[in-house]
């Protein structure tokens, strides 16, 4: 009886260690099978993530802008094509992960958003094949990115195009720019390159504003009933502006200017009596609802990293809307301006998608963006301002065009000078807005000649 009661004890005592072994093994491959899976140290995970096939980039005329391929079992090998959409496009990275539409698009180019359904759930973690991400077609046009990139390649700075009727976002160059093909080999220099190549200066980019601020400092005059048409003596005399001397951008032909005519010249003397005469609550009213400090809202899955800061309310004054104070202004921020402009007075929503191609699918799906568009000034004025800023860039033109307009500014930064351009043209039947900074640049005539290279119809 003994030996039959320390059986049964033993028995109980291995029935309770299977029991414990067994409830373990439920907890981990089904409760538990999460938390184990997304462990940084999970050579599963490691395995899946290397796997996944990311979907190919296109710009909007179906030019293929970069793909993955399959290397080996568990690889795959990221290739972007074409030099002059490298800034535009981003990286992406097993050591380093992504930047750029790279990683702005990242759910999409993986499969994230892709239904999971049984179908999928089997296939990926019981049959273990690769996860395959969609196809994503941009907005960019692969002609006018290579256009635009000529013009500014060897510069410093930033530069952006966009359609005015729809706000798809045509061209976008930073400078410098990297390799994403070379990233990993190159990652250690480029971290430490003074250049700062991986800073996205037309996404997060925030510039001494300058003389670019007489675009809307004449939009502004004209709802002010401002008479721009006065011709006012020693025009181009030059303005102090604390310990600064800020001059004509161009020499103008006489001394007597209108305002309209100063802007051509970008002779800061004219604006600086429209400052003296306007009202401090209703210039800040105008100016503030332009918004041109911060990126526009944009058509991201995953909010872009290190995007600027709001900048804090302050109050201004003339040193700031001569452009040599307090404003700064990001570069897709103006050129939305310049939408509005060559529009009707709306800045449309900027966007960077058009569309959607799942796997093994043929046809796109159409991507909306329900951003809104924002009323910056009446249809009136926006008119009256084209017309303007097309006289101004004839008055410098050596072939004039009555389907291009423009501006060009310097601001004072440091101890340096960057060039600016604001304007819009015709290309390819299209209405465009194209805005460029130069970083440490003195030279406004050839700003001026890239400008009218790239707005020729």
């Amino acid at each position: 009886m003994r030996f039959t009661r320390e059986m049964g004890r033993l028995l109980l005592l291995f029935l309770l260690a299977y029991g414990c072994v067994a409830a373990g093994a439920f907890y981990w491959a089904v409760s538990g099978a999460d938390s184990l899976l997304l462990r940084e140290d999970n050579p599963r995970l490691v395995e899946r993530n290397t796997a996944i096939l990311r979907g190919a980039l296109y710009d909007r005329n179906g030019v293929l802008l970069a793909e993955s391929t399959a290397q080996g079992r568990f690889g795959t090998r990221r290739t972007f094509f074409n030099e002059a959409t490298y800034s535009a496009l981003g990286y992406f990275s097993f050591r380093y992960g992504a930047g750029g539409l790279e990683q702005a698009f990242d759910p999409v180019l993986r499969g994230d958003t892709l239904p999971f359904d049984w179908e999928r759930y089997v296939a990926v973690n019981w049959l273990h094949r690769r996860q395959v991400g969609s196809d994503l077609q941009l907005t960019l046009d692969a002609a006018l990115q290579a256009d635009l990139y000529a013009a500014l390649r060897g510069e410093r700075g930033a530069g952006v195009m966009l359609d005015v009727a729809t706000g798809d976002v045509l061209a976008l160059v930073s400078l410098p720019t990297y390799d994403p093909n070379t990233l990993d080999t190159d990652w250690s220099a480029l971290v430490q390159d003074e250049g700062n190549p991986f800073f996205n200066r037309v996404l997060q980019g925030a510039y001494q504003a300058g003389g670019v601020l007489q675009v809307p400092l004449l939009a502004f005059a004209q709802l002010d009933r401002y008479d721009v048409q006065a011709l006012q003596a020693q025009a181009d005399a030059p303005v102090r502006v604390q310990d600064l001397v800020l001059t004509c951008v161009l020499a103008p032909n006489e001394a007597a200017m209108s305002l309209l005519q100063a802007v051509a010249f970008g002779c800061p003397a004219p604006f600086d009596a429209l400052l003296r005469n306007a009202s401090p609550t209703a210039l800040e009213a105008f100016m503030s609802g332009l918004l041109l400090s911060q990126p526009p809202p944009l058509d991201f899955v995953v909010p872009l990293a290190n995007a600027p800061a709001a900048p804090v309310p302050q109050p201004l004054g003339r040193d700031d809307w001569l452009g040599q104070g307090q404003i700064r202004v990001n570069p897709l921020a103006m050129a939305r301006l310049l939408t509005a402009i060559a529009g009707s007075g709306n800045a449309p929503a900027v966007r960077f998608a058009r569309a959607v191609r799942p796997p093994d699918a043929r046809d796109w799906q159409p991507l909306f963006y329900a951003g809104s568009e924002t009323a910056m000034m009446p249809d009136s004025t926006a008119q009256q301002v084209r017309l303007w800023l097309t006289d101004a860039l004839n008055m410098h033109a050596v072939q004039p065009q009555r389907t291009w307009g423009g501006h060009v500014a310097v601001a004072l930064s440091g101890e340096g000078q960057h060039v600016w351009f604001v304007g819009f043209g015709v290309r390819a039947g299209r209405t465009v807005a194209l805005v460029f900074v130069l970083e440490d640049n003195r030279d406004v005539r050839d700003a001026l000649a890239r400008a009218q290279r790239l707005l020729a119809p």
